[in-house]
């Protein structure tokens, strides 16, 4: 690359760049970068969050894991103008390097930068734009670099994305849906930085040579967060929806009512169901996503399964089984059981599917094919 192809007068400087979520889904948990400034004027930032929306396939690509992210670099100017566009607070920290540790930084990207080189397989968990600022530290600072080895607090993957999906209630539902129980495993201190904030905190906890890795800390721009009400994510949020979708299910058990368009309304529930446990087996058994695997979430969908196996004969077993997995889904979305964490609505769901059942059972609804 001919950012790096030529020698510079000065040490460089080189810097983490942390900013702040954005307003968008996309953007939610945030961004890390790299600043390199050289003594020759170039100002550059190294981007490990790029990726290229012509690439082929790209919807299947992304969906199954597998759609290549790769190194970037801009000059720092434009990079800014980006985050000051949509607002966007950034926070720079110089890094405490000497001059054989920048070096092996600057080849280190340089080799990276390398066409062949630049591309790799994104993982939500394990390697992104902010794990990867740990690892090119490391790559310069070797042995020197001390981490801290241990947080006061305790979190999992999931407690951490959680933090940043509570003013996307929609969102934070639809991700609990698809993320298994590796989401729930405990993270160390070097897993926790695979969320950017996480960099800029444990990196000002870092020493380097007996002395802060942070040399400096400075805000290149700052914005008021925006925090989403509570009300506001009970009224354009799934709780209400489903709140209220129980409130029918309730009405309808109590009032005894069966007619062809509550049939038809069953025969959707339980197609949904079967729709969500084909999604979650897919992104289990067919993509790359390792957030994904050993989904527990399958087991409320079953009785969707059992419905249209069952559904004119053996009834038996579908109401035990339905019985069981509703009544383990309910426990565990408000005490978990489960080695899986589950979001409150699966319970809720699951008490909806539980009803149903019991119409059917006391021969309430019309049997329409």
């Amino acid at each position: 690359m001919a950012f790096l192809s030529f020698a510079y007068a000065n040490q460089p400087v080189i810097s983490v760049l942390t900013c702040d979520p954005g307003k968008e889904v996309y953007s939610m948990y945030g961004h890390n970068a790299l600043r390199i400034q050289f003594g020759d004027g170039r100002d550059i930032v190294f981007n490990y969050g790029t990726f290229d929306f012509k690439t082929p396939n790209f919807t299947l690509k992304f969906l199954r894991g597998k759609l290549p992210y790769y190194l970037t670099a801009a000059h720092f100017q434009d990079f800014m103008y980006e985050y000051n566009y949509f607002e966007r607070s950034v926070t720079e920290q110089i890094i405490n390097l000497d001059s054989t540790e920048t070096e092996k930084i600057i080849s280190f990207l340089d080799n990276n930068l390398k066409p062949e080189n630049r591309a790799y397989k994104y993982d939500f968990f394990y390697d992104n734009c902010a794990t990867r600022i740990y690892d090119v530290i490391n790559v310069g600072a070797g042995k020197d670099v001390v981490w801290p080895k241990g947080t006061k607090q305790k979190l999992t993957f999931r407690d951490i994305i959680k933090h940043y999906q509570k003013n996307f209630p929609w969102t934070d539902f639809g991700i609990d849906i698809i993320i298994g129980s590796k989401a729930d495993k405990e993270a160390t201190v070097e897993e926790q930085m695979f969320i950017p904030d996480f960099v800029k905190k444990y990196a000002s906890e870092t020493t380097i040579r007996e002395t802060s890795l942070v040399r400096q800390e400075k805000q290149l721009l700052e914005f008021n967060k925006e925090e989403v009400s509570f009300l506001r994510k009970i009224f354009f949020g799934p709780l209400l929806v489903f709140l209220l979708l129980m409130a029918i299910e309730l009405y309808l058990f109590l009032s005894k009512k069966a007619n062809r368009t509550i049939f038809r309304y069953d025969h959707f529930w339980f197609g949904l169901l079967v729709f969500i446990g084909i999604l979650i087996l897919i992104m289990w058994f067919l993509t790359d996503h390792e957030p994904t695997k050993n989904n527990w979430n399958i087991l409320w969908t079953i009785p969707g399964f059992l419905y249209f196996l069952f559904r004119k004969s053996g009834y038996k077993y579908f109401i035990i089984i339905t019985g069981i997995v509703c009544v383990l889904t309910s426990i565990n979305s408000f005490t978990q059981i489960l080695p899986q964490y589950f979001h409150p609505i699966f319970g809720i769901i699951a008490i909806i599917t539980m009803f149903k059942v019991l119409r059917k059972f006391i021969g309430n609804e019309i049997p329409v094919s």
